[in-house]
Protein backbone atom coordinates (compact mmCIF):
# COMPACT_ATOMS: atom_id res chain seq x y z
CA UNK A 1 0.00 0.00 0.00
CA UNK A 2 1.22 3.46 -0.93
CA UNK A 3 0.10 6.33 1.30
CA UNK A 4 0.74 9.87 0.09
CA UNK A 5 0.45 12.59 2.74
CA UNK A 6 -0.22 15.95 1.20
CA UNK A 7 -1.04 19.39 2.43
CA UNK A 8 0.37 22.85 2.89
CA UNK A 9 3.95 23.36 4.02
CA UNK A 10 4.39 23.12 7.76
CA UNK A 11 1.27 21.04 8.38
CA UNK A 12 3.30 18.11 9.73
CA UNK A 13 3.47 15.68 6.82
CA UNK A 14 7.00 14.51 7.67
CA UNK A 15 6.43 14.23 11.41
CA UNK A 16 3.16 12.33 11.02
CA UNK A 17 4.50 10.26 8.12
CA UNK A 18 7.46 8.95 10.12
CA UNK A 19 5.17 7.74 12.91
CA UNK A 20 2.71 6.13 10.52
CA UNK A 21 5.41 4.32 8.55
CA UNK A 22 6.98 3.02 11.74
CA UNK A 23 3.61 1.86 13.04
CA UNK A 24 2.77 0.16 9.73
CA UNK A 25 6.29 -1.31 9.39
CA UNK A 26 6.74 0.13 5.92
CA UNK A 27 9.31 2.58 4.53
CA UNK A 28 8.91 6.31 5.01
CA UNK A 29 9.85 8.61 2.14
CA UNK A 30 10.16 12.35 2.56
CA UNK A 31 10.19 13.35 -1.10
CA UNK A 32 11.99 16.65 -0.46
CA UNK A 33 14.73 14.83 1.47
CA UNK A 34 14.92 12.18 -1.26
CA UNK A 35 15.48 14.93 -3.86
CA UNK A 36 18.02 16.76 -1.71
CA UNK A 37 19.98 13.56 -1.22
CA UNK A 38 19.82 12.68 -4.89
CA UNK A 39 21.03 16.08 -6.15
CA UNK A 40 23.23 16.86 -3.13
CA UNK A 41 21.67 20.29 -2.66
CA UNK A 42 19.05 21.73 -0.30
CA UNK A 43 15.67 22.56 -1.84
CA UNK A 44 16.15 26.22 -0.93
CA UNK A 45 19.35 26.32 -3.02
CA UNK A 46 17.68 24.48 -5.90
CA UNK A 47 14.96 27.14 -5.96
CA UNK A 48 17.49 29.95 -5.75
CA UNK A 49 19.92 28.60 -8.33
CA UNK A 50 17.65 26.87 -10.86
CA UNK A 51 14.14 28.20 -10.18
CA UNK A 52 10.81 26.63 -9.34
CA UNK A 53 10.13 25.00 -12.76
CA UNK A 54 13.37 23.00 -12.47
CA UNK A 55 12.42 21.89 -8.96
CA UNK A 56 8.90 20.89 -10.05
CA UNK A 57 10.40 18.71 -12.80
CA UNK A 58 12.63 17.02 -10.19
CA UNK A 59 9.56 16.39 -8.01
CA UNK A 60 7.66 14.92 -10.96
CA UNK A 61 10.54 12.58 -11.85
CA UNK A 62 11.32 11.52 -8.30
CA UNK A 63 7.69 10.88 -7.40
CA UNK A 64 7.51 8.38 -10.23
CA UNK A 65 10.88 6.89 -9.34
CA UNK A 66 9.71 6.20 -5.77
CA UNK A 67 6.44 4.65 -6.99
CA UNK A 68 8.35 2.43 -9.42
CA UNK A 69 10.78 1.41 -6.66
CA UNK A 70 8.38 0.67 -3.78
CA UNK A 71 5.01 -1.05 -3.55
CA UNK A 72 4.53 0.01 0.06
CA UNK A 73 5.44 3.27 1.73
CA UNK A 74 4.24 6.38 3.48
CA UNK A 75 5.34 9.49 1.61
CA UNK A 76 5.45 13.08 2.81
CA UNK A 77 5.06 15.11 -0.36
CA UNK A 78 6.20 18.67 -0.83
CA UNK A 79 3.41 21.20 -0.33
CA UNK A 80 3.25 22.09 -4.02
CA UNK A 81 3.75 18.62 -5.50
CA UNK A 82 0.05 17.75 -5.94
CA UNK A 83 -0.57 21.06 -7.69
CA UNK A 84 1.80 20.61 -10.62
CA UNK A 85 1.99 18.26 -13.60
CA UNK A 86 -1.25 16.52 -12.58
CA UNK A 87 0.67 14.76 -9.79
CA UNK A 88 -2.51 14.54 -7.69
CA UNK A 89 -4.16 12.32 -10.31
CA UNK A 90 -1.06 10.14 -10.49
CA UNK A 91 -0.98 9.73 -6.71
CA UNK A 92 -4.73 9.02 -6.56
CA UNK A 93 -4.21 6.31 -9.18
CA UNK A 94 -1.16 4.75 -7.52
CA UNK A 95 -2.20 4.80 -3.88
CA UNK A 96 -4.13 6.41 -1.05
CA UNK A 97 -3.91 10.20 -0.84
CA UNK A 98 -4.49 11.84 2.53
CA UNK A 99 -4.85 15.62 2.71
CA UNK A 100 -3.65 16.93 6.07
CA UNK A 101 -5.72 20.07 6.41
CA UNK A 102 -5.09 22.91 8.86
CA UNK A 103 -6.49 26.38 9.39
CA UNK A 104 -4.77 29.42 7.94
CA UNK A 105 -4.23 30.78 11.46
CA UNK A 106 -2.52 27.56 12.58
CA UNK A 107 -0.37 27.47 9.45
CA UNK A 108 0.59 31.13 9.87
CA UNK A 109 1.67 30.60 13.47
CA UNK A 110 3.73 27.54 12.58
CA UNK A 111 5.33 28.96 9.44
CA UNK A 112 6.15 32.31 11.04
CA UNK A 113 8.18 30.37 13.59
CA UNK A 114 9.98 28.16 11.04
CA UNK A 115 10.08 29.88 7.67
CA UNK A 116 13.86 30.11 7.26
CA UNK A 117 14.25 27.11 4.95
CA UNK A 118 10.99 27.37 3.01
CA UNK A 119 11.67 28.91 -0.41
CA UNK A 120 8.08 29.85 -1.15
CA UNK A 121 7.79 31.72 2.16
CA UNK A 122 10.97 33.68 1.51
CA UNK A 123 8.94 35.56 -1.06
CA UNK A 124 6.81 37.08 1.69
CA UNK A 125 7.67 39.56 4.43
CA UNK A 126 6.92 38.19 7.91
CA UNK A 127 4.11 40.75 8.30
CA UNK A 128 2.55 39.44 5.11
CA UNK A 129 2.71 35.72 5.93
CA UNK A 130 -0.98 35.26 6.62
CA UNK A 131 -1.90 37.07 3.41
CA UNK A 132 0.65 35.04 1.44
CA UNK A 133 -0.50 31.73 2.98
CA UNK A 134 -4.14 32.60 2.30
CA UNK A 135 -3.43 33.38 -1.35
CA UNK A 136 -1.27 30.30 -1.93
CA UNK A 137 -3.64 27.98 -0.08
CA UNK A 138 -6.62 29.32 -2.06
CA UNK A 139 -4.98 28.06 -5.27
CA UNK A 140 -3.89 24.74 -3.74
CA UNK A 141 -6.98 23.86 -1.69
CA UNK A 142 -9.13 22.77 -4.67
CA UNK A 143 -6.37 20.35 -5.71
CA UNK A 144 -5.62 19.10 -2.20
CA UNK A 145 -9.34 18.47 -1.76
CA UNK A 146 -9.32 15.88 -4.53
CA UNK A 147 -7.38 13.57 -2.21
CA UNK A 148 -9.20 10.37 -1.33
CA UNK A 149 -9.10 11.22 2.37
CA UNK A 150 -9.13 14.53 4.26
CA UNK A 151 -8.05 14.87 7.87
CA UNK A 152 -8.63 18.12 9.76
CA UNK A 153 -5.66 18.80 12.03
CA UNK A 154 -5.36 21.09 15.03
CA UNK A 155 -1.77 22.36 14.92
CA UNK A 156 -1.97 24.01 18.34
CA UNK A 157 -2.47 20.55 19.88
CA UNK A 158 0.41 18.13 20.52
CA UNK A 159 1.62 16.19 17.48
CA UNK A 160 0.38 12.99 19.12
CA UNK A 161 -3.24 14.18 18.85
CA UNK A 162 -2.87 14.76 15.12
CA UNK A 163 -1.07 11.45 14.66
CA UNK A 164 -4.09 9.77 16.26
CA UNK A 165 -6.45 11.65 13.90
CA UNK A 166 -4.50 10.49 10.87
CA UNK A 167 -4.09 6.99 12.31
CA UNK A 168 -7.86 6.67 12.53
CA UNK A 169 -8.13 7.37 8.79
CA UNK A 170 -5.29 4.96 8.03
CA UNK A 171 -7.18 2.26 9.93
CA UNK A 172 -10.21 2.93 7.70
CA UNK A 173 -7.96 2.61 4.64
CA UNK A 174 -6.51 -0.66 5.92
CA UNK A 175 -9.99 -2.02 6.56
CA UNK A 176 -10.83 -1.46 2.88
CA UNK A 177 -7.72 -3.32 1.63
Amino acid sequence: MRIFLLGFMGVGKSTIGKYLAEDLHIPFVDLDEWIEEEVQMPISELFKEYGEPFFRKLEFDHLRKVVETYDRFVMATGGGLPCFNDNISYMNEKGETVYLKASIDDLTRRLTASSGDRPIMKQADIKQYKEHITKLLSTREPIYSTAKWIVDLQLEEPASANIIRVGTVINEILAKH
